[in-house]
Formats: C-alpha cells, structure tokens, sequence
C-alpha cells in the first residue's frame, strides 16, 4: 500500500484470507470495520509533542501534516489527540492517489506552498524508507 497499489482490496479480504490460512472462518468485513474503528482511536503523543507544537505556531510557523495512512483514521488521530489543532493542512495520500516516498505524493504541497523548500521547511517523519527517502527525493530537509 506504501509503494502506491490501491489498498480497498486489501482491506476488503485481509481478514477473511488470514482466517482461511489459520483454518478460522470468521467475517473478514465485520474484522476490518472493528480494527478500523479501534484503529481511528489509538494514537500515543509523544512527551514533549504538544509542547512543541504549540511552540512553532507561537512562533508563527506553518504546520502541515502528511501521511500515506488512510483520511479518516489520520484525521480521527489528530483530532482524538488534541493535535490537529496545531496543523494548517493535512496532506493524505487516499486523497491524491500517491504515497510516500513517491515524488508525486508532493505535488498537491507544493502547489499549496510553491515556495516550500530545504530552506523553510523541515519534514518530520517516522518512516526512514518513506518520510525521509520522500524528502530526499524532494529536497527537503528532513528529521527522523
């Protein structure tokens, strides 16, 4: 799904095809709305994240938020955690059909921020083969 392939099959199936590996027959659809809706609820915030959120927009800096993960549990997320608050967009990859690290999942950035750069702009991810490898291809600077 992070290298770009349509992901409603695989969330459609994964379930029932796990179940008929393991010998199990259970409803793989009923699985995925269940693990979706537990899913759209577990977010961590790291010590410290608020606190710096809340610093660089003190300090007037533009927060965006981009993610590969699907609309609505990353909106459920930022929101559930009191984050989205801080974000002045958020960039999903189910919304422009390319994921990260492909240079396309950029391009709806960069028309919304054309002056978007290594030089005022820092990508923060958590994702070496994704987030960073994406900046790199896009000359961001970035911090994993």
């Amino acid at each position: 799904m992070e290298h770009g392939s349509p992901r409603t099959p695989l969330f459609e199936r994964r379930f029932a095809l796990t179940g008929q590996k393991l010998g199990f027959t259970w409803d793989g659809p009923q699985l995925e709305k269940q693990y979706r809706q537990l899913l759209d609820h577990n977010f961590r915030i790291l010590p410290g994240a608020d606190r710096l959120l809340k610093n660089l927009r003190k300090n007037h800096k533009t927060l965006i938020a981009a993610s590969n993960g699907v609309q609505t549990t990353q909106i459920q997320r930022l929101v559930g955690s009191g984050l989205r608050q801080y974000f002045d967009q958020v960039f999903i990859s189910e919304n422009s059909g390319f994921a990260k690290p492909g240079p396309r999942f950029f391009t709806p950035l960069y028309q919304s921020y054309p002056h978007l750069s290594s030089k005022n702009a820092i990508l923060i991810g958590d994702r070496l083969p994704f987030d960073i490898l994406g900046a790199c291809r896009v000359s961001l600077s970035s911090v994993w």
